[in-house]
Protein backbone atom coordinates (compact mmCIF):
# COMPACT_ATOMS: atom_id res chain seq x y z
CA UNK A 1 0.00 0.00 0.00
CA UNK A 2 1.20 3.39 -1.10
CA UNK A 3 -0.25 7.27 0.26
CA UNK A 4 -1.29 9.62 -2.16
CA UNK A 5 0.92 12.39 -2.70
CA UNK A 6 -1.73 15.41 -2.49
CA UNK A 7 -4.21 14.29 0.34
CA UNK A 8 -2.37 10.66 2.18
CA UNK A 9 -5.05 9.26 1.66
CA UNK A 10 -4.54 5.01 1.54
CA UNK A 11 -4.25 3.49 -2.10
CA UNK A 12 -3.16 0.64 -3.89
CA UNK A 13 -0.04 0.25 -6.04
CA UNK A 14 -1.50 0.32 -9.19
CA UNK A 15 -3.55 3.25 -8.47
CA UNK A 16 -3.29 5.68 -11.04
CA UNK A 17 -5.68 8.20 -9.66
CA UNK A 18 -6.61 8.95 -6.16
CA UNK A 19 -9.95 8.03 -5.52
CA UNK A 20 -10.78 11.09 -2.79
CA UNK A 21 -9.09 14.00 -4.53
CA UNK A 22 -8.23 13.01 -8.12
CA UNK A 23 -4.24 13.33 -8.20
CA UNK A 24 -2.09 11.22 -10.35
CA UNK A 25 -0.46 8.98 -8.46
CA UNK A 26 3.82 7.85 -10.30
CA UNK A 27 3.39 10.09 -13.69
CA UNK A 28 5.24 8.95 -15.76
CA UNK A 29 5.76 12.27 -17.76
CA UNK A 30 4.21 15.26 -16.52
CA UNK A 31 1.05 16.48 -18.53
CA UNK A 32 -0.02 19.50 -18.87
CA UNK A 33 -3.55 18.77 -17.94
CA UNK A 34 -5.93 22.07 -17.23
CA UNK A 35 -7.62 22.02 -13.58
CA UNK A 36 -11.33 21.63 -14.49
CA UNK A 37 -14.08 22.18 -11.68
CA UNK A 38 -15.72 19.09 -10.56
CA UNK A 39 -18.76 20.60 -8.68
CA UNK A 40 -21.14 18.62 -10.89
CA UNK A 41 -19.20 15.37 -10.24
CA UNK A 42 -19.28 15.84 -6.91
CA UNK A 43 -22.86 16.48 -6.93
CA UNK A 44 -23.59 13.66 -9.12
CA UNK A 45 -21.96 11.26 -6.87
CA UNK A 46 -22.83 12.59 -3.30
CA UNK A 47 -26.52 12.91 -4.03
CA UNK A 48 -27.97 12.77 -7.66
CA UNK A 49 -27.31 8.95 -8.11
CA UNK A 50 -28.57 8.32 -4.37
CA UNK A 51 -31.75 10.48 -5.22
CA UNK A 52 -32.57 8.24 -8.72
CA UNK A 53 -32.40 5.08 -6.87
CA UNK A 54 -34.46 6.29 -4.40
CA UNK A 55 -37.00 7.75 -6.91
CA UNK A 56 -36.60 4.52 -8.57
CA UNK A 57 -37.78 2.80 -5.64
CA UNK A 58 -40.75 4.55 -5.21
CA UNK A 59 -41.90 4.55 -8.47
CA UNK A 60 -41.31 0.62 -8.30
CA UNK A 61 -43.77 0.36 -4.87
CA UNK A 62 -46.62 2.65 -7.04
CA UNK A 63 -46.35 0.16 -9.58
CA UNK A 64 -46.38 -2.50 -7.54
CA UNK A 65 -49.30 -0.86 -5.52
CA UNK A 66 -51.29 0.41 -8.06
CA UNK A 67 -51.53 4.18 -7.18
CA UNK A 68 -49.43 4.38 -10.83
CA UNK A 69 -53.52 4.27 -11.71
CA UNK A 70 -54.80 6.71 -9.50
CA UNK A 71 -56.25 3.87 -6.76
CA UNK A 72 -55.22 3.55 -3.62
CA UNK A 73 -57.48 0.69 -2.74
CA UNK A 74 -57.05 -3.31 -3.32
CA UNK A 75 -61.02 -3.36 -4.94
CA UNK A 76 -60.56 -0.46 -7.32
CA UNK A 77 -57.00 -2.41 -8.34
CA UNK A 78 -58.90 -5.59 -9.10
CA UNK A 79 -61.50 -3.48 -11.04
CA UNK A 80 -58.99 -2.09 -13.10
CA UNK A 81 -56.96 -5.62 -13.61
CA UNK A 82 -60.69 -7.38 -14.74
CA UNK A 83 -61.21 -4.56 -17.54
CA UNK A 84 -57.22 -4.16 -18.53
CA UNK A 85 -55.62 -7.74 -17.37
CA UNK A 86 -53.14 -7.22 -19.72
CA UNK A 87 -52.04 -3.72 -17.63
CA UNK A 88 -50.87 -5.79 -14.75
CA UNK A 89 -48.12 -7.62 -16.17
CA UNK A 90 -46.98 -4.48 -17.57
CA UNK A 91 -47.17 -2.65 -14.11
CA UNK A 92 -44.71 -5.37 -12.71
CA UNK A 93 -42.39 -5.23 -15.54
CA UNK A 94 -42.00 -1.96 -14.76
CA UNK A 95 -41.97 -2.20 -11.70
CA UNK A 96 -39.08 -4.35 -11.74
CA UNK A 97 -37.54 -2.15 -14.16
CA UNK A 98 -37.76 0.78 -11.23
CA UNK A 99 -36.26 -1.78 -9.59
CA UNK A 100 -33.21 -2.34 -11.73
CA UNK A 101 -32.38 1.63 -12.71
CA UNK A 102 -31.97 2.07 -9.06
CA UNK A 103 -29.40 -0.59 -8.35
CA UNK A 104 -27.94 0.50 -11.63
CA UNK A 105 -27.40 4.04 -10.23
CA UNK A 106 -26.17 2.90 -7.28
CA UNK A 107 -23.42 0.53 -9.08
CA UNK A 108 -22.65 3.72 -11.70
CA UNK A 109 -22.27 5.81 -8.35
CA UNK A 110 -19.99 3.38 -6.91
CA UNK A 111 -17.51 3.21 -10.18
CA UNK A 112 -17.65 7.02 -10.62
CA UNK A 113 -16.54 7.09 -6.94
CA UNK A 114 -13.25 5.28 -7.88
CA UNK A 115 -12.80 6.86 -10.64
CA UNK A 116 -13.11 3.55 -12.61
CA UNK A 117 -12.26 4.38 -16.52
CA UNK A 118 -15.75 3.13 -18.06
CA UNK A 119 -17.81 4.96 -15.05
CA UNK A 120 -18.84 8.51 -17.42
CA UNK A 121 -19.91 6.34 -19.87
CA UNK A 122 -22.03 4.06 -17.23
CA UNK A 123 -23.30 7.42 -15.79
CA UNK A 124 -24.45 8.49 -19.31
CA UNK A 125 -26.43 4.36 -20.13
CA UNK A 126 -28.11 5.10 -16.75
CA UNK A 127 -29.26 7.95 -17.59
CA UNK A 128 -31.00 6.75 -20.57
CA UNK A 129 -31.53 3.73 -18.59
CA UNK A 130 -33.60 6.05 -16.26
CA UNK A 131 -36.17 6.55 -18.77
CA UNK A 132 -36.43 3.04 -20.14
CA UNK A 133 -39.12 2.32 -17.39
CA UNK A 134 -42.00 5.17 -17.94
CA UNK A 135 -41.28 4.57 -22.09
CA UNK A 136 -42.31 0.55 -21.27
CA UNK A 137 -45.35 1.44 -19.51
CA UNK A 138 -46.31 4.25 -21.36
CA UNK A 139 -46.03 1.80 -24.73
CA UNK A 140 -47.94 -0.84 -22.73
CA UNK A 141 -50.53 0.81 -21.46
CA UNK A 142 -51.16 3.13 -24.75
CA UNK A 143 -51.21 -0.30 -26.76
CA UNK A 144 -53.44 -1.72 -23.71
CA UNK A 145 -56.06 0.68 -23.36
CA UNK A 146 -55.89 2.41 -26.60
CA UNK A 147 -55.21 6.02 -24.76
CA UNK A 148 -53.02 8.69 -26.28
CA UNK A 149 -49.58 8.12 -25.63
CA UNK A 150 -47.90 9.74 -22.55
CA UNK A 151 -48.58 12.66 -21.46
CA UNK A 152 -46.38 16.91 -20.93
CA UNK A 153 -45.24 15.60 -18.31
CA UNK A 154 -43.86 12.53 -19.29
CA UNK A 155 -42.41 14.34 -22.70
CA UNK A 156 -40.68 16.77 -21.20
CA UNK A 157 -38.99 14.45 -18.50
CA UNK A 158 -37.67 12.44 -22.01
CA UNK A 159 -36.43 15.65 -23.22
CA UNK A 160 -34.60 16.43 -19.91
CA UNK A 161 -33.07 13.40 -20.08
CA UNK A 162 -31.74 13.54 -23.48
CA UNK A 163 -30.03 17.22 -22.36
CA UNK A 164 -28.63 15.77 -19.46
CA UNK A 165 -27.16 12.69 -21.43
CA UNK A 166 -25.39 15.25 -24.22
CA UNK A 167 -24.58 17.85 -21.59
CA UNK A 168 -22.50 14.79 -19.55
CA UNK A 169 -21.30 13.68 -21.95
CA UNK A 170 -19.49 16.82 -23.12
CA UNK A 171 -19.12 17.22 -19.34
CA UNK A 172 -16.95 13.78 -18.69
CA UNK A 173 -15.12 13.94 -21.99
CA UNK A 174 -13.41 16.90 -21.24
CA UNK A 175 -12.73 15.02 -17.75
CA UNK A 176 -11.71 11.24 -18.93
CA UNK A 177 -8.50 11.62 -17.95
CA UNK A 178 -9.60 11.45 -14.44
CA UNK A 179 -11.29 8.04 -14.57
CA UNK A 180 -7.84 5.83 -15.59
CA UNK A 181 -8.08 2.80 -12.48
Amino acid sequence: MVNCSKCGSELSEDTQYCPICGEQQFPDEPEEVPELPMKWYRFVIHFQLFAAALFSAANALNFFSGRVFGITNRDGLKAVYRVYPELQPIAVITGILYILAGLFALYVRKQLAEYRKDAPMLYIISLGVSILPYLVFTIGESVVTGSSLGDIPGYAAVVIVLVMLYANHLYFSKRKHLFVN
